[in-house]
Parts: structure tokens; C-alpha cells; sequence
């Protein structure tokens, strides 16, 4: 009995033995998974660190670069808009005078100022309004951007006498050109018959000189060629885009040598030859000054052949008034030599370099 006892009591301290193994096992294997695991979190979390890093990185400077972009563009689109002046027109006119020369008292002359529009915006012409005794015969009243028009004046003679001129003011949207003048010259004669015109008319211009001829400077001042009177003078019709347009340089160069002995070299832009002088007379005075350093007398553009030719130039042409070197004008840069008496000396072709041995010796013996 004792002995069953005895058995009884050592298997049940086994049992418990047993049940205490079992919990204590499971313990022990839950611990060590959930150390597992958070060593895998760990561990994770290192490998994702600098990826985290990366991304934040990144989207920061992503999103400064577009945000500063966005706004750059944004403010210099702003900025420009209101800076940007309105369209506006800009009316450009060839020439701002016309001399007629001698005309008989009683006869009605005209002539056409051709106009063009170099502005962005439409150009309208108000109205022409001419001094007593001129007539606007004919006006482009509208020209679109870059667009070409004319202004013609008349002149009837009746009752005139003499030296007289006769002006037309032109009034246009151009906010630059108010109080725009355009001017004609002439000297009315009286006459009797065509043959005692025609005498008188002889006479006259036989005894006129290159230096009776007013003309307009590349700055829109008059001025009197007679200034010059006692300089001997090289007169020269210039383009800005010709293939000769380099002697500039050598005019440019001719005129420092012999300025102070007495040499005045004086350029007359004109577009008559292949269209290669387009530019306005601000334009021109720009570019001769900026690439040639030209700093010898520029006058306004004019028209040195056809029938719009300038007076200068029909008196410089002419066989009647000039029969020794006139002709019509071949080419861009022709040069004329005129003494200090305003007597037309010489003629040198476009082919004539200024600075050549041919044209420097012309020149020093009209200055001795």
C-alpha cells in the first residue's frame, strides 16, 4: 500500500515537472521570435534610412528648383508685359526739301515727297496743311507698317517774284513728327517770251556754283554748302549695304589727312542704286559712325538721279551746267572735287578708291 503511495505521489511530481517544461519551452521560443523580428525591423530600418533620406532630398530640391522657375518666369513674363511700350507708328520721309530752280511767274510746279511708314502700328495722316500760295494736290491719308506713300506739294506762280519758298505741314498720329514741315524752293522770273526765259535761265546757272545750294544736314539742320566756301570739297553719294560701302574707311581716312590744309569730304546717302541705302538718316548717321568712325559732314538722304533727282545733284550732272564731268551718276560713291572757289574740278568713278594715288593727288592740287 505504502509502496503504491509512493508511486502515485512520484508520478504526479513528474507531471507537474512536465507542465512546467511545456510553458517555459514556449516562452523561450516566443522570446527569441519576437527578438528576431525586431532585429529584421532593425535592420529594415538601416537599409531604408538613406532611401528615406534620398526621397526627401530629392522632392525638396525638385520642388524649390520648379517652385523658383515657376516664379522666375512668372515675374519676368509679369515684368515684361509691363514694360512693353504699344505699338506705334513712325512716318519716315525721304527728303524734307525741294528746289525748283528758276521758274517762269505764272506757271504752276509740283512735286511728290515720297513718305513710308517704319513704325509697328497704322499711320494715319490727318491732314497736310500748306502756307499760302502751296497746295496738297495729293496725300496718302493711311499706311500700314512698312508700307510706302507720298505727299505731293504744288506751287502755282502767279503774282510771285524772286527767291521764294513755300512749306506744308503734315499732321499724323506720329507722336515724333509734330510739327513735320516740308518745303519747297524756287526763284520766280518774269518773262515775256521762252527765248528771254530760257536766256535768263542760261545765264543763271552759268554763274551758279556747288556752293549756291542749301540742303538739309543727317540731323535735319539747313545748311549752306557756302559755309565751306574757301575749303576745297569732296562730295560723295553714299550707301550703307553696297559692296563699296568700306570706303567709308578710306574716306574717312582721306578727310583726317588733308582737313587741316583745307579739305572738307561730305557724304550724300541715296537709295537709287539697287535700293542699298533704306535705312532713315538717324539710321545711317548710326551706322557710319559706329563702323567707320566717320566724323567728316553726313547730309540728309536725297535723290542724286531719275526724276526726283535734288537740285545739288541735277546742277552736279547736268552737261548744261556742269559740261566737263557731267553724266548721269553710274553707281553708289561717284565723287566729285570741288576747288575752294566752289568750281567742280574733277570726277572719280565708284572703282576710285579715296585714299588711291589718283584721287590724293587731285586733291593736294586743289589745295595748294
Amino acid at each position: 500500500m505504502k509502496t503504491d503511495l509512493m508511486r502515485a505521489a512520484a508520478s504526479r511530481s513528474k507531471y507537474k515537472v512536465e507542465l512546467l517544461e511545456i510553458p517555459m519551452a514556449n516562452i523561450t521560443a516566443n522570446r527569441a521570435a519576437r527578438r528576431l523580428t525586431i532585429a529584421i525591423y532593425l535592420l529594415l530600418g538601416v537599409v531604408a534610412l538613406p532611401f528615406t533620406v534620398f526621397g526627401q532630398t530629392l522632392g525638396q530640391t525638385l520642388g524649390q528648383t520648379l517652385g523658383q522657375t515657376l516664379g522666375q518666369t512668372l515675374g519676368q513674363t509679369l515684368g515684361q508685359n509691363g514694360n512693353t511700350k504699344p505699338a506705334a507708328p513712325k512716318l519716315a520721309v525721304e527728303e524734307y526739301e525741294y528746289n525748283f530752280g528758276k521758274v517762269k511767274e505764272g506757271a504752276e510746279v509740283s512735286h511728290t515727297f515720297k513718305i513710308k511708314n517704319e513704325g509697328a502700328a497704322e499711320l494715319i495722316i490727318h491732314n497736310v496743311s500748306p502756307a499760302c500760295g502751296c497746295t496738297a494736290s495729293d496725300f496718302s491719308k493711311k499706311l500700314a507698317p512698312g508700307e510706302e506713300g507720298k505727299i505731293e506739294l504744288a506751287i502755282k506762280t502767279a503774282g510771285m517774284n524772286g527767291k521764294t519758298e513755300r512749306y506744308a505741314e503734315v499732321i499724323s498720329n506720329d507722336a515724333g513728327q509734330v510739327g513735320l514741315k516740308l518745303w519747297l524752293h524756287l526763284e520766280v522770273y518774269k518773262g515775256d517770251s521762252v527765248n528771254s526765259a530760257n536766256s535768263e535761265g542760261s545765264n543763271n546757272m552759268a554763274e551758279k556754283s556747288v556752293l549756291d545750294f542749301t540742303l538739309k544736314s543727317i540731323d535735319g539742320k539747313d545748311t549752306k554748302l557756302s559755309d565751306y566756301r574757301g575749303k576745297a570739297l569732296l562730295l560723295v553719294n553714299v550707301a550703307s549695304k553696297c559692296g563699296y560701302t568700306p570706303q567709308y574707311e578710306g574716306l574717312q581716312a582721306v578727310y583726317a589727312k588733308y582737313r587741316d590744309q583745307g579739305l572738307v569730304v561730305i557724304g550724300f546717302p541715296a537709295n537709287n542704286f539697287g535700293g542699298q541705302e533704306p535705312g532713315t538718316n538717324e539710321e545711317i548717321k548710326q551706322f557710319c559712325t559706329l563702323k567707320y568712325n566717320v566724323s567728316f559732314p553726313m547730309f540728309a538722304k536725297i535723290s542724286v538721279k531719275g526724276a526726283d533727282i535734288h537740285p545739288l545733284y541735277q546742277f552736279l550732272t547736268s552737261k548744261e551746267t556742269n559740261p566737263e564731268f557731267g553724266g548721269d551718276i553710274s553707281w553708289n560713291f561717284n565723287k566729285f572735287l570741288v576747288d575752294r572757289n566752289g568750281k567742280i574740278i574733277a570726277r572719280f568713278e565708284t572703282k576710285e578708291k579715296p585714299e588711291g594715288e589718283k584721287v590724293t593727288q587731285a586733291i593736294e592740287k586743289a589745295l595748294k
